[in-house]
């Protein structure tokens, strides 16, 4: 048996999608010796996170078996890891504050008046505890908010708030993953800065980004700044936020 083994490995994420026989991943039969380098690549959605949560134990299979290291895949795996997709470096930060930022927003430019994707990009837990729930408080002026669903989170959409809460403690996500969490509305027409307050709850612990300057536009010296948003006047042309 290889370090890594997949037997006939199939995952719905729901009882319910079981039964209906819609699964994320089917009849995965899969052997990768120890110190073999392997790349999964496709289009999102097609899989790539499912399949590491299994072979990590933080999802168990509908159907079929995972195996690490020659055992058998139960629960989250102490020998695996997860480089982030993507790097966060905030240019008022030193690089052990912005390790310490947890939520910021992918695109932190955008049109007044535009329609907005926000992407909050959440690195990693509490002080080394697993994320349960991410809470955004929807900012006065944007409008029509829609949430993106994520497999395995319960969606909870209030006046002004949205929310993504875990099923269940391995749906959690754990403090060396990365993941992000998205919702589309429309921006306010009038330029000027716009803060996403965060609440990221843990399983032991939470961080509330919610710290708001009480004037200017920078977050410089906020122990837990809200997500900051930057509205350029119309037909600007907006720049990449830099992370």
């Amino acid at each position: 048996m290889g370090f890594v083994a997949f037997k006939s490995v199939w995952l719905a994420y729901s009882d319910e999608l079981l039964a209906a026989g819609k699964f994320a991943v089917e009849d995965i039969n899969l052997q990768l010796e120890n110190g073999e380098f392997v790349a999964i690549v496709g289009p999102s959605g097609c899989g790539k996170s499912t399949f590491m949560k299994l072979a990590t134990g933080l999802k168990k299979p509908s159907r079929g078996e995972v195996h690490g290291d020659g055992k058998l895949v139960t629960g989250p795996l102490k020998i695996s890891g997860m480089a982030f997709q993507a790097s966060s470096l905030l240019p008022w930060r030193t690089t052990l504050a912005t390790a310490q930022a947890h939520v910021v927003l992918e695109q932190g430019e955008a049109e007044a008046g535009s329609a907005y994707k926000a992407v909050f990009k959440v690195g990693h837990g509490c002080d080394g505890s697993a994320t349960r729930q991410i809470s955004v408080t929807l900012p006065a002026g944007f409008r029509g908010a829609k949430p993106t669903p994520k497999p395995g989170w319960t969606l909870t959409l209030a006046t002004h708030e949205i929310s993504w809460t875990a099923n269940t403690e391995a749906d959690q996500l754990q403090d060396a993953w990365y993941d992000e969490f998205t919702l589309r509305g429309s921006l306010p027409d009038q330029p000027g800065v716009l803060w996403f307050k965060v609440r990221q709850t843990c399983a032991k612990g939470e961080s509330n980004w919610a710290e708001i300057p009480p004037t200017g536009e920078s977050a410089k010296g906020l122990k837990l700044p809200a997500a900051r948003l930057m509205l350029t006047p119309r037909n600007a042309v907006a720049t990449p936020a830099h992370h």
